[in-house]
């Protein structure tokens, strides 16, 4: 009650690909994939079962209307996985979560970072009300995907490895106004490309979140 119209995002869902990579790297994961599939599958499995449990334990307390599923599909230049084994292994396990968070009226926000542009309509077509994030690097326009899904919210789209790290407050404002105009003024949540983290500035976080109270 005390954060008044705040809307805070249920916690995160990460079906599995995240959560294998960092545990035990790209290299051992890609292994598995090809030589051992079905241990694979049934790791995979056990990982979304995960967090099926707990979106069913949050689900019903109505704490938040927002939630956000993140999974690891692309890398700057382009998808990490073969486009068969993103269609057949990894789409039907992250629509299961997408769904069960639906189940319970929330909404949804798809967080992967990258290239997606050759996945978007697929995201899309799951259910999710959000995309994000639209990393500059990553050549992800917000210009472009609104032109091309002029109903889907996009999110997330103010850098954090550069602009909001070694940016100056007035370059913060500058690409955040563009991002709205480029937006159309409407179905953009205005956000860092991912992290707050310690090399940025407070005056520049505060900058931010100006912006964010002005929109």
């Amino acid at each position: 009650k005390k954060l008044g119209d705040t809307v805070m995002i249920a916690p995160e869902t990460v079906p599995g690909l995240y959560t294998a990579t960092h545990r035990y790297g790209f290299q051992w994961v890609i292994y598995m994939i090809y030589d051992y599939p079905e241990i694979f599958n049934k790791y995979y499995d056990a990982l979304v079962d995960y967090e099926l449990f707990k979106i069913d334990c949050f689900g019903p307390t109505k704490l938040s209307k927002v939630a956000m599923i993140s999974e690891a599909v692309a890398f700057n230049t382009g998808l990490l996985w073969p486009m068969k084994f993103m269609k057949e292994t990894i789409f039907p396990r992250v629509k299961k979560c997408i769904d069960r968070w639906k189940k319970y009226g929330y909404y949804v926000i798809y967080h992967g970072d990258g290239n997606k542009w050759k996945i978007c309509k697929d995201i899309i077509d799951m259910g999710v009300d959000s995309i994000n994030p639209f990393e500059p690097l990553a050549t992800m326009n917000i210009k472009k995907f609104r032109e091309l899904y002029p109903d889907t919210v996009c999110g997330s789209m103010i850098d954090c490895q550069e602009m909001l790290a070694f940016g100056t407050p007035k370059q913060i404002k500058e690409a955040t106004l563009k991002a709205i105009d480029d937006s159309g003024g409407a179905k953009t949540l205005i956000g860092s490309t991912s992290e707050i983290h310690p090399k940025i500035k407070l005056e520049n976080r505060l900058n931010l979140l100006k912006r964010n109270l002005y929109i």
